[in-house]
């Protein structure tokens, strides 16, 4: 998005990783949620952040960020529904977002997002993509397990934040 022009407001479960958003990850901000208590609280940040509203949004948290994300969402905005991992393990569903409405009162488009809907985007993708990767020009950080005995504690890890950007269970050896 940064590439492409757009103001990016990144968020993150720490300050490490909220420095590795604005130094090496091309966000213009970065939101670290723990240090807000609530909705309210994430809203206010966001919409300082974004005081014209937010015109693009990738949902995959879901809960307060959702909520605050409707509440600063621009007129025309946009929404890419891609997971909600804070409501993955609730013994009971969550009530949804008490602010939905505003998808309506500001004509925002959402839609759901799955990779293999679009593979076949895939070669325009790699053409688009691979040399903006070999140039360093998107960066990107993996957190790497080592073999299937660590899938376990990598998944749950997951959920407490203990990655630091895309998990990955290594199988093998590298080869490229």
């Amino acid at each position: 998005a940064k590439l492409k022009g757009a103001r990016v407001i990144g968020s993150a479960g720490s300050q490490e990783k909220c420095d590795w958003l604005l130094d090496e990850g091309g966000c213009d901000v970065a939101l670290n949620y723990r240090d807000y208590k609530d909705a309210a609280a994430l809203t206010k940040a966001l919409a300082a952040a974004a005081p014209d509203g937010v015109n693009c949004y990738f949902e995959n948290v879901g809960g307060m960020h959702l909520e605050a994300a409707l509440n600063c969402i621009a007129m025309g905005g946009r929404m890419a529904l891609c997971g909600m991992i804070s409501m993955y393990n609730n013994a009971e569903p969550e009530p949804g977002p008490p602010n939905l409405i505003n998808l309506i009162g500001r004509s925002v488009l959402a839609q759901g997002f799955i990779v293999s809907v679009y593979l076949h985007l895939a070669p325009q993708f790699a053409a688009e993509v691979a040399p903006l990767l070999a140039a360093g020009k998107i960066k990107f950080r993996e957190s790497v397990y080592d073999g299937l005995e660590e899938a376990p504690s990598a998944f749950i890890g997951l959920f407490q934040g203990e990655n630091f950007g895309k998990a990955v269970i290594r199988v093998g050896p590298d080869r490229l």
